[in-house]
């Protein structure tokens, strides 16, 4: 499954609507700077493959435009045989104004 679950904050940080805007991975994805895209998809496969947490910082560019920095930390949760099934994480909006 593609589909995240985002809380009100999470909408709030990233400039989306949660009546309209469908959080999946892709979409996630396409709001994250690409120059900082590649170190958040190696830290996401280093914890879905090792069950170590992560915490990484990176840009975000918001629909419209704007820029915000944020800290995503997320924990592996695993099932009864140690796999990883899901993360489950917080995103800051760690911005200076």
């Amino acid at each position: 499954d593609d589909s995240l679950a985002w809380s009100p904050e999470t909408h709030r940080i990233h400039g989306t609507d949660p009546e309209t805007f469908r959080p999946t991975r892709e979409a996630f994805r396409a709001l994250v700077h690409p120059d900082d895209l590649p170190r958040l998809v190696a830290a996401v496969e280093e914890a879905q493959r090792t069950g170590q947490r992560y915490t990484v910082e990176h840009r975000l560019i918001r629909p419209g435009g704007a820029m915000r920095h944020c800290r995503i930390s997320a924990e592996p949760v695993t099932d009864e045989t140690g796999k990883v099934v899901r993360l489950v994480g917080i995103v800051q909006d760690v911005t200076e104004f």
